[in-house]
């Protein structure tokens, strides 16, 4: 054992639980359980979903089995009273989820009592902070002063599989439930009340808010530590980290990846590190994590249950009334990585996108633009703080940071008053609302003004502004949504729609501002797609996603139509400085 890489330092010698006994296998058997299960209920009949639980807890009976002996024999004996006393605790708990399975598969009728009755014993679970407290076993070192005493119990998730199997036997016999026509309010306050033990608050930000949930203390004990490599700036201009994965559940440390920054010209100046750069690692670290991937199949399934009353999938047999759409999204990370992403989903929102990552890292050094549109789904446009504008196209996704065209400068840095004080947004198609600042009789006043590309499949000059409003509101918050389409955030959270449409017939050019939404301020970020599809992240780094039905001509007068949200897989969209949606009509085809 390597004590730099699985101790921290100044502790003598550990043995810990994760260590002691099977704890990985336990922990990633019971994810693929619960999952299986899950699946069976979605899917397929429930009475199959059921069996397969009542098979599945066996298994899971002889992992516990198996977490008692192997105490047994450690020769270690510190604090290993307090762990045995714990896993007696655990069988307790998992032969009750045991024997209501086998009642919930012989005698359906008893699943009122079986969901209240699991319900109960998770709460009773959930509740006993010194069952989630785990001894790590400590050796007396022959020379300890007096003062030396063994490590306190810390939060471990040796409970977390008998836990999430009494989560899904709640969520199964809930499902038969309100299948059988039961009243469902009862279903939805469990519901929720299995969210708040299992789900990771939207406003939870890490290491910054207490945890309260179980979700939020696993994300807490698993973090990235960014190590500086080099002291000084180098003669090239580059400063060197090292990024280490901690978890200390596990007590363990590991290199992940090394990353080199250029920070400018060469200089005496120490590196710094930036607290932000690790966060993308340390969420995609967190979502692979077992014991959150675990909770997440509990909190789709208690999602479901509450907002549709089933397990079940869609019905999807009638004709649709939706249309399937691919979105592209990129990320640029503090360290100025790029990365891309695709979203495979429909205008229903009925579940959640598909997410793919589009080979790992296509760009860097996109750090220093202040801000970086994107329209189609490979036409970039990167906009510096000293006025500057480069083209960038995407033309080779296999090629990695190699497969761009560019960059072309569209415009040289200026002190044009066109670019102080301003805020871009996406029109689409090589379009951009650009807010501007200017003086009237003594009194600064905002206008919108529209850039425009005219040559944004090949990236040659060409630029021309027009003023749209002259005396433009106030919006804390704007982004574009393509096809002219302009969405406005203001103090109190409402969302409003805006849209310019080119060539259209005098005094038809610019309609809104139409409200068409509030309560938007709950978002560190908002950000829009095409074809009405708008994204709202939470601190925690959660993503929802909807679509707005009439985002082509608004309201007009009637009640807003929205369809979702619904949640984007993952956490790890906190971690991007800078989001990049592609919004906007298809530029000309490349000559």
């Amino acid at each position: 054992m390597n004590r730099n890489e699985t101790m921290p330092e100044g502790d003598d010698v550990y043995v810990t639980i994760a260590s002691a006994i099977p704890y990985v296998n336990y922990v990633v058997t019971a994810y693929k359980i619960v999952e299986g299960i899950y699946n069976f209920g979605r899917e397929s009949d429930t009475d199959e979903a059921i069996r397969l639980l009542d098979e599945r807890v066996g298994l899971l009976e002889r992992d516990v089995a198996a977490l008692d002996d192997r105490l047994s024999d450690l020769e270690v004996r510190v604090a290993q009273g307090e762990n045995r006393a714990r896993i007696r605790t655990i069988r307790e708990h998992h032969l009750s989820f045991a024997g209501w399975a086998r009642d919930l598969r012989g005698h359906p009728e008893k699943r009122g009592s079986i969901a209240g009755k699991s319900l109960d014993r998770l709460r009773a679970m959930y509740g006993d902070e010194d069952l989630w407290l785990w001894s790590d076993i400590q050796r007396k070192p022959e020379d300890a002063p007096d003062t030396w005493r063994p490590a306190e119990p810390e939060f471990k998730g040796v409970p977390l599989p008998t836990f999430a199997v009494g989560a899904m036997l709640w969520a199964l016999s809930t499902h038969v439930r309100l299948a059988a026509g039961e009243p469902a309010a009862s279903a939805r306050a469990g519901a929720d009340e299995v969210l708040g033990w299992v789900a990771t608050r939207r406003d939870w930000i890490p290491h910054q808010t207490p945890a309260r949930s179980l979700a939020e203390r696993f994300r807490t004990a698993i973090n990235v530590e960014v190590v500086v490599s080099t002291k000084y700036v180098t003669a090239s201009g580059h400063c060197e980290y090292a990024f280490v994965a901690v978890n200390r559940i596990d007590r363990t440390r590991r290199g992940i990846r090394n990353v080199r920054l250029y920070v400018g010209p060469a200089t005496n100046t120490m590196c710094t590190v930036d607290p932000r750069i690790a966060d993308q690692d340390e969420a995609l670290l967190e979502d692979g994590f077992a014991q959150l991937k675990t909770q997440r199949v509990i909190e789709e399934a208690a999602t479901r249950l509450r907002d549709r009353g089933t397990l079940a999938d869609p019905y999807v047999g009638r004709f649709p009334d939706w249309t399937a759409h691919r979105l592209v999204l990129y990320g640029i990370e503090p360290s100025g990585v790029l990365r891309r992403y695709q979203f495979d989903t429909t205008t229903a929102l009925d579940e959640a996108p598909v997410v793919t990552p589009v080979g790992e890292v296509v760009g860097t050094g996109w750090q220093h633009f202040t801000d970086v549109l994107g329209t189609h789904t490979n036409v970039v446009y990167a906009f510096s703080g000293d006025g500057a504008i480069d083209w960038y196209r995407h033309d080779d996704l296999d090629r990695g940071p190699a497969g761009w065209t560019g960059p072309r400068r569209l415009l040289e840095p200026c002190g044009s008053t066109l670019f102080q004080h301003h805020s871009t947004a996406n029109a689409g198609g090589g379009r951009f609302f650009i807010t501007t600042t200017y003086v009237d009789d003594v009194r600064i006043k905002r206008s919108l003004e529209l850039l425009v590309h005219t040559d944004p499949a090949n990236g040659t000059k060409g630029l021309r502004t027009d003023r749209i409003v002259r005396n433009w509101r106030r919006y804390p918050t704007t982004f574009g949504g393509g096809s002219g389409v302009l969405y406005g955030i203001d103090d109190d959270g409402d969302l409003y729609w805006h849209r310019h449409q080119t060539g259209a017939q005098q005094g038809r050019q610019w309609e809104g501002p139409v409200k068409i939404g509030h309560g938007w301020n709950v978002f560190t970020r908002v950000f829009a797609f095409g074809h009405g599809f708008i994204a709202g992240l939470y601190p925690s780094g959660e993503m929802l996603l909807y679509h707005f039905r009439q985002w082509q001509h608004g309201p007009r007068g009637s009640r807003p139509l929205w369809n979702g949200p619904i949640t984007v897989p993952g956490t790890h969209w906190r971690g991007f400085k800078t989001m990049v949606p592609m919004a906007g009509d298809a530029p000309p085809a490349v000559q």
